[in-house]
C-alpha cells in the first residue's frame, strides 16, 4: 500500500513538473579583426565573436603567432594559442580575461 502511495505521488509531482523556458540566445554581430587594436594581442587573429549584452558589446579574439620549429629534422613544430576577451567602454577596450 505504501509502495502504491509513493508512485501515485511520484507520477503526480513528475505531471506538475515542467520544462524551463529556453532563453533566448544572443545574436552574434557582425566581427571584423581591424576592430580590435593590434597591440592588444599577441599573433594574428584566427577567428573572432562579437555580441552585446547586458555588460556591454563584448569581443572575444583566438590568435596564434607564428609556427615555430621544434626539430627540423623530425619535421615538428610547436605553435602557441591565445584567446582574449574584451569589453567596450566608451570607445576603448577593457580585457576582461587572456588564456595561452
Amino acid at each position: 500500500m505504501k509502495c502504491q502511495i509513493l508512485i501515485v505521488i511520484l507520477l503526480a509531482t513528475l505531471q506538475s513538473c515542467k520544462a524551463a523556458p529556453a532563453g533566448a540566445p544572443v545574436p552574434l554581430l557582425e566581427f571584423k579583426p581591424g576592430m580590435v587594436s593590434r597591440q592588444l594581442y599577441k599573433g594574428k587573429i584566427i577567428a573572432g565573436r562579437r555580441w552585446k549584452d547586458k555588460t556591454g558589446e563584448n569581443i572575444v579574439i583566438l590568435t596564434q603567432p607564428d609556427v615555430q620549429w621544434k626539430d627540423v629534422y623530425e619535421a615538428t613544430r610547436n605553435a602557441r594559442l591565445y584567446a582574449y576577451h574584451f569589453i567596450k567602454t566608451d570607445s576603448t577596450l577593457k580585457e576582461i580575461w587572456n588564456m595561452n
